[in-house]
């Protein structure tokens, strides 16, 4: 249990297993409270879909099991009314919510004391299979006062699981009493349920996914047409997207169209699209410009940008990005003057004063890095506080020059540099000296593992 500001959260890992009265061996000791056996027993004959709802409906809105007559459903360190019991006439129970916190806290897990009356805004299922699942589902709906809500497992979940969950997400969001915001599920079957989960429960602020296609398995995409009508009138106050994606092939529609429909869209963490044969992802840097203007943080990871510079270069003349990351995005690969081309890139990025963060990692930038060091050049530097330029193949001699050149044209302030996994072991002493010249003005991070007889492949593919 933790507690911030006036409100109290609670997270667990384990809220399916006393719903359903699962014991699991990693979960606490193999003692279980008397008090806890007889309530799971005493239940067991009315099963799960009676005490499943009553039991989650407390685990949602209230720390203890118990109910109370009266209370203030607007004041949110008081425990709610529990509807679903309590308006069906239902038997309910009551259970001292410290049996549970010191059943199922997870074992060698630090003492977390006692339990506080309040409600459970956060609840986080690190091993959520199509049980536990189909359990959480049928108590959903009665968990106004749920904030956050993270479903992991470690396999992926079936097309049949996400429907029901996106039911489920669905009469909680039709619900005015409903408080859900902030949804993460892993590992999602195909793309295309993205857009079901966002249409199921569209007052997400923040949603997080990952995706995963098993290699045998051919999932034809379903038609879902959507007229400009429908996304008009499907706008979405959806502020954060994270989406990992590991399929063979994906089509870039199921994201343009979630940022299409984002005008407060604000921060887009994107990793491992694979578009089909002669398809770009130019598209999604002109959605970003003409839809997203209040788009802050754009992280992207693992994806081909070498032929989008010209739909980067546009984004970068019109935004507030204040954080943009481009990591192993083979940006050089296919221009033919490297350094022109990066010469371009830089003058953008400076012409950006709301910008202070920049990571360019794992893009083989190579003896080009020295270009970066224009940035901080001129009457109007670049306000870049944090650069990373790790895993760039960067030798001693080209870091040498690069520190020469920002030494003429020193930041205006500190500069945090990642230059983590170069090949500094090829010339200890000009690395050392380059070292030595960057420290007046920066903030050096250099340990990180390189062994050079292990990373020719990287090298010959600069040479």
């Amino acid at each position: 249990m933790s507690q911030r500001g006036g409100r109290r959260r609670r997270c667990t890992s384990s809220i399916a297993c006393w719903i359903t009265g699962w014991p699991k061996k990693s979960w606490g000791s193999q003692y279980v409270n008397p008090d806890l056996k007889d309530l799971l027993n005493s239940q067991k004959e009315s099963c799960v879909p009676q005490a499943a709802s009553a039991g989650a409906d407390r685990a949602g809105c209230g720390s203890g099991l118990g109910t109370r007559a009266s209370e203030d459903p607007v004041n949110p360190c008081k425990r709610s009314k529990l509807d679903s019991a309590e308006e069906s006439g239902k038997a309910n129970f009551t259970l001292d919510p410290q049996i549970l916190c010191r059943t199922f806290t997870p074992c060698g897990g630090a003492p977390t004391g006692a339990c506080p009356w309040g409600r459970i805004d956060c609840l986080d299922i690190r091993q959520c299979g199509s049980d536990s699942l189909r359990v959480l589902n049928s108590a959903l709906p009665t968990f106004f006062c749920l904030r956050s809500l993270t479903l992991h497992s470690f396999m992926t979940f079936r097309d049949s699981d996400v429907l029901s969950l996106a039911r489920a997400l669905k009469q909680l969001s039709e619900s005015a009493r409903s408080s859900l915001a902030d949804l993460s599920v892993s590992v999602l079957p195909c793309t295309w349920l993205v857009e079901v989960l966002l249409d199921a429960s569209p007052h997400l602020t923040s949603l997080h996914v990952e995706i995963r296609t098993l290699m045998w398995e051919r999932r034809p995409l379903p038609h879902r047409p959507r007229t400009v009508e429908s996304d008009k009138s499907g706008l979405l106050p959806l502020e954060k997207l994270d989406i990992k994606v590991a399929e063979l092939q994906t089509d870039l529609h199921f994201i343009t169209s979630v940022l299409r429909r984002a005008p407060q869209f604000s921060a887009l963490h994107l990793s491992g699209l694979r578009l089909p044969t002669g398809s770009s992802l130019s598209q999604l840097f002109t959605t970003l410009s003409e839809s997203n203007p209040l788009l802050r943080s754009l992280n992207l990871e693992d994806l081909k940008l070498s032929d989008c510079l010209p739909e980067i270069l546009n984004l970068l003349r019109d935004c507030k990005l204040e954080e943009l990351r481009f990591s192993d995005c083979r940006l050089a690969e296919q221009w033919s003057d490297r350094e022109e081309s990066l010469q371009r890139l830089v003058a953008a990025l400076k012409a950006l004063p709301s910008l202070h963060t920049l990571s360019l990692a794992q893009n083989r930038l190579a003896k080009n890095v020295c270009v970066l060091a224009e940035m901080f050049s001129g009457p109007s530097p670049s306000s870049v506080k944090r650069l990373d330029i790790s895993s760039n193949f960067i030798r001693p001699a080209e870091l040498l020059e690069f520190a020469q050149r920002l030494r003429a044209h020193p930041p205006p302030h500190r500069l945090t540099l990642d230059l983590r996994v170069n090949p500094g072991d090829r010339d200890p002493d000009t690395w050392n000296a380059a070292l030595k010249r960057l420290r007046p003005f920066c903030v050096l991070l250099v340990k990180g593992g390189w062994s050079s007889t292990d990373t020719m492949a990287d090298y010959v593919s600069n040479m």
